[in-house]
């Protein structure tokens, strides 16, 4: 159940993040601005996604998940909704803006175990976010619905979450029990780490902080996985604008079928598990052991450790999928070639994101479990 409340939360999250692409026109004539400031709304996800991310992770081990996931649901409800009731552009961009603030700490405070379901469930909602809205701003439907419908859903999973969420967070469970003990036995002795570690809020924020950093100048993968995720998301999203110019512009299709066609992108992000029994048997094949020392009692064997490079295989495999979907989307995004040809280079890159995004979350994972809440924070995604 926590597992799905979680995932859900992201979905909702991701969704919001790309659902006005879909009503981009009739946005833009509302404000009455061009399509090209009204596309910011979208943008400006990504950058409230990384401010988020700075403050999330330290948060988290202070306060607990699910006060986090609670508090900045809420606040990310609120904004949401000051979105949907803006009077213009720039009031609307600066409450998308706070709400993908207070939106990240659910991408970060996960369970690390469910990293690929995680990764699809995300990238999942922001690609069939305008999928939802393909018909909004049509007839009586105002486009404000867009931000409507993710109020819902958000409430929904917030209710899920008071109700349904337990505290997994094993250090303030600690606490818990040693203030209970306390209570119980009147002996002051009963103390856990969080109890004798006096540390500030904001000194931990702080350290978290030049964590992040620590870690892209120190390690070279981490900082290349990050600059390689963040020209992705930039791609990504662009494509939820730009669909409007691929396929309404040039194949003189509705708003609605548009926003459907996002759905090809969805089935390349599906066939990525499809391959998935294969790719952990190779990992599996390659797993390696390390050889027991020679003497008259030698240990029991061990069973077969996988190197956070097998993890990589999923990236290999996928990621020479991104420049050919690139190429042959724009290569053939012409009105005398079938409009199958770009739905199916799309497909192709919904593949190859997907596989890079699981083999980054792997990577980190098993490269050092320990700080991989902050390796992530680095790339947010």
């Amino acid at each position: 159940m926590a597992t799905l409340i979680v995932s859900a939360l992201a979905f909702v999250v991701s969704a919001a993040s790309s659902i006005e692409s879909a009503v981009l026109r009739r946005k833009s004539s509302a404000y009455n601005v061009s399509e090209v400031v009204a596309s910011l709304a979208t943008g400006i996800f990504l950058l409230g996604f990384a401010a988020g991310s700075l403050v999330s992770g330290p948060l988290s081990e202070i306060l607990g998940r699910n006060i986090v996931h609670t508090g900045s649901t809420s606040l990310f409800m609120v904004f949401i909704m000051a979105s949907g009731l803006a009077p213009n552009m720039g009031a609307q961009l600066a409450f998308r803006f706070l709400a993908a603030v207070f939106g990240y700490p659910p991408l970060t405070c996960r369970e690390t175990l469910i990293f690929p379901l995680y990764a699809i469930l995300s990238l999942g909602g922001a690609v069939r976010s305008p999928v939802i809205a393909s018909y909004m701003g049509r007839g009586t439907i105002s486009w404000r619905w867009t931000n409507w419908i993710v109020l819902i859903m958000a409430g929904l999973v917030l209710g899920l979450i008071v109700l349904f969420q337990p505290e997994t967070y094993s250090p303030l469970l600690l606490k818990w029990k040693a203030h209970h003990l306390r209570q119980l036995t009147g002996d002051p002795r009963y103390q856990s780490k969080l109890d004798l570690d006096h540390t500030s809020p904001l000194s931990c924020i702080v350290t978290a902080c030049g964590r992040q950093f620590t870690l892209a100048m120190y390690e070279p993968i981490i900082l290349l996985l990050a600059l390689y995720m963040t020209i992705l998301y930039i791609v990504l999203f662009t494509f939820f604008d730009g669909y409007t110019h691929i396929f309404s512009d040039v194949h003189d299709l509705s708003q609605g079928l548009t926003n459907i066609i996002g759905v090809a992108m969805y089935v390349g992000i599906k066939l990525a598990g499809l391959i998935a029994p294969g790719i952990s048997h190779l990992g599996m094949t390659m797993a390696t052991t390390t050889p027991p020392p020679q003497t008259d009692n030698p240990p029991p064997t061990k069973a077969p450790s996988l190197n956070p490079e097998n993890r990589l295989w999923y990236a290999m495999i996928g990621v020479p999928a991104i420049p050919i979907s690139l190429f042959w989307m724009g290569w053939t995004d012409y009105k005398n070639i079938s409009v199958w040809s770009p739905i199916v280079g799309s497909s192709l890159f919904g593949f190859g994101s997907i596989c890079m995004l699981i083999s980054s979350y792997m990577y980190d994972l098993c490269a050092a479990p320990g700080s991989s809440r902050h390796r992530h924070e680095c790339h947010p995604c």
